[in-house]
């Protein structure tokens, strides 16, 4: 489904990205690990058309994707749910949910339905859908940006640290959700510092460092590199995997 091939980003004077490649199948998910400042976030800033590249090429379905604005590859059904969550703090959640549907041609019966799937997904925002969406927690608004994402009908759906900023038990929550996604079959690129999370959703992974891909493979692989385990994973064993 998805390309990358050479990309090479200047983030300000800083290059970012040096000669980055990967690929995600259809139905697929797929992690990109890596300290802070290693390229991640702007990885997927540049895949969803913020940020230009130097060179190199993306793909998605085999058509070119370099130059497009990010509401055109939103249009296409890339999803991108960003760090920090970025929701519309003054609107309901029920509007920051009708406004993730903004470039559907859907009747609104359907849209409806929609919003129900989310509500069955994620049943905290169901008890709040006419709250605003800026006095939820941060767990709350992360089920949020996720949700919105999803009324996108996504053929593919980015995510940027969801575990940023969350206590455990919300984490625990959120990559529960994840699982389920993954199970109904939805693309996804995850970046994610808390890399034993992102190796137990993934299928396959890419460890990013100073803007270059190290090392990649099956992510079941990568939780027994020594090297992984050591860098990101620490001595202990990481905690047992979300149930359901």
């Amino acid at each position: 489904m998805l390309e990358v091939e050479g990309l090479v980003v200047n983030y300000g004077l800083v290059r970012a990205l040096r000669g980055v490649s990967l690929r995600v199948g259809d139905g697929q998910a797929v992690c990109v690990i890596g300290s802070n400042g290693a390229g991640k976030t702007t990885l997927l800033r540049t895949i969803s058309g913020f940020l230009a590249p130097v060179a190199g090429s993306i793909t998605l379905n085999g058509s070119s994707i370099v130059g497009l604005r990010p509401h055109q590859i939103a249009r296409l059904r890339v999803a991108h749910v960003p760090e920090g969550r970025h929701v519309f703090p003054d609107q309901s959640v029920h509007d920051n949910l009708l406004l993730g549907a903004f470039s559907r041609r859907r009747s609104r019966a359907e849209i409806d339905d929609d919003c129900e799937s989310v509500f069955e997904l994620f049943p905290r925002l169901k008890d709040r859908r006419g709250q605003l969406a800026g006095t939820l927690s941060g767990g709350e608004q992360q089920m949020l940006a996720i949700g919105r994402a999803l009324m996108l009908k996504p053929a593919m759906m980015m995510l940027d640290e969801p575990s940023m900023g969350l206590a455990p038990l919300l984490i625990e929550e959120v990559f529960r959700r994840l699982l389920e996604l993954k199970r109904r079959g939805i693309t996804m690129l995850l970046v994610e510092q808390l890399a034993y999370r992102a190796l137990e959703v993934a299928d396959y992974a890419f460890v990013i460092e100073h803007g270059r891909i190290e090392l990649h493979g099956p992510a079941a692989e990568l939780q027994r590199d020594p090297r992984v385990r050591a860098a990101y994973l620490g001595n202990a064993a990481p905690p047992p995997a979300a149930a359901g």
